[in-house]
């Protein structure tokens, strides 16, 4: 029976690599960050019990940051997303920072809605924000006539 982590590990690897060529880099990032959210969560010390798929994942995120940053960069500061994505680097590394785990496992977390959130207001703009227009139109149609008299 194949180890369930390590094909999360092994699809996380596969989505960071790709994210450079991706036409939803966002998307890409979101799935990878996502399996090794769980990959991460089901196991405490991914560096000690996977050995051979960190050095790896570490590299795959660390190039991928800059393609995921200025993809998201209309909405989330560069700076955000490159901390954000190094939190989940760290969560491989192996640093003697193991008590912040929990921790790192949040930020990631949170990256991954916040990119999700991102997709949902680009989404949103590609089709003129109809919401938006939606409301002017009735704000519109419930204005009150102007006034055609003259004084």
């Amino acid at each position: 029976m194949a180890d369930p982590v390590a094909q999360l590990l092994q699809s996380a690897l596969a989505g960071f690599r790709c994210i450079e060529d991706s036409a939803t880099p966002l998307l890409t990032a979101a799935h990878a960050l996502r399996d090794l959210l769980r990959a991460s969560t089901a196991v405490d010390d991914l560096p000690t019990r996977y050995p051979q798929l960190t050095p790896d994942l570490t590299s795959a995120i660390e190039a991928a940051t800059t393609r995921v940053a200025e993809a998201a960069q209309a909405f989330i500061p560069q700076e955000r997303t490159w901390l954000l994505m190094a939190s989940g680097a760290a969560g491989l590394t192996g640093s003697p920072l193991a008590e912040l785990a929990a921790d790192r496992r949040l930020y990631v977390a949170l990256l991954i809605v916040e990119l999700e959130a991102v997709m949902c207001r680009q989404a949103i703009a590609e089709h003129g924000d109809p919401l938006a227009r939606m409301i002017s139109v009735n704000r519109a149609l419930s204005a009150p006539a102007p006034s055609t008299s003259f004084h």
